[in-house]
């Protein structure tokens, strides 16, 4: 009985609690392509001279992109999953 409960619980962790795996991963993945994005067609101020490619338009629209992209998903999340 302890194998099978402790077994359960692990099983049911992983599946019920993916989301919160999956989330930030898509948020990071998120923020580095629209911050890419933005500071390729819009970028002209540099960020840090330890990375010269950066610019502060990529780090602004990387940051409101993700905001947007975690509100879709959980509006998506809450209408769809949540029992």
């Amino acid at each position: 009985m302890l194998v099978v409960a402790q077994s359960s619980a692990i099983i049911n962790n992983i599946y019920e609690g993916l989301v919160w795996f999956i989330f930030p991963c898509l948020l990071v993945i998120s923020n580095d392509t629209f911050a890419y994005i933005f500071g390729f067609f819009l970028g002209k101020t540099k960020l840090i001279e330890l990375s010269p490619k950066k610019t502060w338009e990529g780090f602004v629209g990387g940051f409101f992109s993700t905001l947007f992209w975690a509100m879709l998903v959980r509006i998506i999340y809450v209408i769809f999953f949540e029992k």
